[in-house]
């Protein structure tokens, strides 16, 4: 049985008048490569994400090793404009030291962001948005000066092979993560 009722529509076809949109993701390694890929790429391309991301700038850090492969996955959704800076390669996996790092550049992020008057939104390899989620979460931001935070459900790669390549709505989404979800979401 459906968790949430196939009725529900929650898209936002309103996009002339939104706030710059800016998105920030870290991502090395195989592991992290892979849930880009078949989780955050293939979601960012469903056509109501898709089409919200058109002028969106995309801060993606990663180690130089995997500049290439990143930089060729991420140019598949179609931003304006994409941003990578390049994580100490031997700082990469010893976690204390990488997550300062990691602050570091999101906090110089969130501060371009401010200056600009621009939209943030974390996207981890390994999210899901569902077809329509990026234009809500556009059109919640685009008055003054607020926060959407969304909490991010945690799936078993399982999801992979049940996920529609074409779109997946919020519904749909939902009662994947109920059958797919990782034991500790």
């Amino acid at each position: 049985s459906q968790l949430v009722p196939s009725s529900v529509h929650l898209y936002v076809q309103e996009l002339s008048d939104m706030k710059p949109l800016h998105m920030i993701s870290s991502v090395w390694g195989p592991g992290h490569i892979e849930w880009m890929e078949r989780a955050l790429i293939r979601s960012l391309k469903w056509p109501k994400n898709n089409a919200a991301l058109k002028e969106a700038t995309w801060h993606i850090f990663t180690r130089p090793s995997d500049v290439e492969k990143v930089v060729d996955l991420a140019s598949k959704v179609g931003v304006k404009e994409i941003r990578i800076g390049e994580l100490p390669q031997e700082l990469v996996g010893t976690p204390r030291q990488m997550g300062l790092i990691l602050l570091q550049v999101f906090l110089h992020v969130m501060s371009e962001c401010l200056k600009a008057d621009a939209s943030l939104l974390t996207a981890p390899p390994d999210t899901i948005f569902s077809d329509g989620t990026i234009p809500n979460l556009v059109q919640l931001a685009k008055h003054g000066n607020r926060c959407v935070a969304v909490p991010h459900a945690r799936v078993n790669p399982s999801i992979f092979g049940a996920l529609n390549d074409q779109t997946t709505s919020a519904p749909e989404l939902v009662n994947l993560l109920g059958k797919h979800g990782h034991e500790a979401w």
